[in-house]
């Protein structure tokens, strides 16, 4: 029912990217294409700095994770191991990463789903399902700003581990990686 809090058995809604493909606009084609297209990762795709990823396909520059300890976003705001609810992800976390104007920016923001997939590589044989050029990389649940539109307490997240995309309830803690558009 509408507006319940989930079950503990309830709390991670596995669907695969095929099946949620219709809601997110994709015809059969155009998800054949876009997963054709990140398996097909150059060297010259990414443009890649030392803080920062960029993907000339996209035009979305990226937040490259830093190997550290901490997993409180407010002690290290780009560790690998930072996870947040969806309130602090699209609030906390994302507005100190703007107020140090990280890379010289202030326009950051957490990635839809849609731009999330993008960086996922569906053609890795071994986790993560995403490529090294991005730092290091931990195989977990990485939050998007796509809140699930008929269901107000969940949004969408993506495994990195295999690139599945799932549904959770905002009020658990994921992962984060920041993203802006150069362009």
């Amino acid at each position: 029912m509408i507006g319940k809090p989930l079950k503990q058995t309830d709390r991670r809604i596995f669907l695969k990217l095929a099946g949620v493909a219709s809601l997110f606009g994709f015809c059969k084609t155009n998800l054949a294409v876009a997963k054709q297209t990140v398996a097909k990762q150059t060297g010259s795709r990414f443009q890649e700095g030392p803080n920062t990823v960029t993907d000339m396909e996209t035009g979305l520059m990226w937040e490259k994770k830093l190997k550290s300890g901490s997993d409180d976003w407010r002690q290290d705001l780009h560790s690998v191991h930072v996870a947040c609810t969806w309130a602090e992800a699209t609030g906390g976390w994302i507005d100190a990463v703007n107020e140090e104007r990280f890379e010289g920016f202030s326009d950051w923001r957490l990635p839809s789903v849609h731009e999330l997939i993008t960086i996922i590589d569906y053609a890795q044989t071994k986790p993560p399902a995403i490529d090294p050029v991005f730092g290091p990389v931990v195989s977990a649940f990485y939050w998007t700003a796509t809140p699930l539109g008929f269901r107000p307490g969940l949004a969408w997240n993506i495994f990195f581990l295999d690139g599945v995309v799932f549904v959770d309830d905002k009020g658990n803690k994921n992962r984060v990686r920041a993203v802006r558009s150069i362009v």
